[in-house]
């Protein structure tokens, strides 16, 4: 029965983390205009002439990669995969 109840969990995972990767596009494009358009607690960002565009798209680039980074990381099987590691700034 408990066998039954891990395989029954299993699926389900499974079937909603591929769900979630054929949206992760979706996801990051969100995250980074969030990012972007918004500050830290969430209220709309108001741009002047001190704001440092640079720095808030680096930031949200960052971020929405993080969104694709951990879509890759997340792995159902206890396999030790090799994956090449990047530095991404702010993550």
């Amino acid at each position: 029965m408990i066998q039954n109840l891990r395989s029954y969990a299993r699926t389900v995972v499974e079937k909603k983390a591929r769900e979630e990767a054929g949206k992760v596009l979706i996801h990051m494009k969100d995250r980074f205009f969030r990012v972007f358009n918004h500050d830290d607690d969430s209220m709309p960002k108001v741009w002047t002439r001190e704001v440092e565009i640079k720095n808030i798209l680096k930031n949200a680039q960052s971020t929405s990669l993080r969104v694709l980074l951990d879509m890759v990381v997340i792995r159902l099987d206890e396999k030790l995969d090799r994956l090449k590691t990047y530095h991404f700034p702010h993550l």
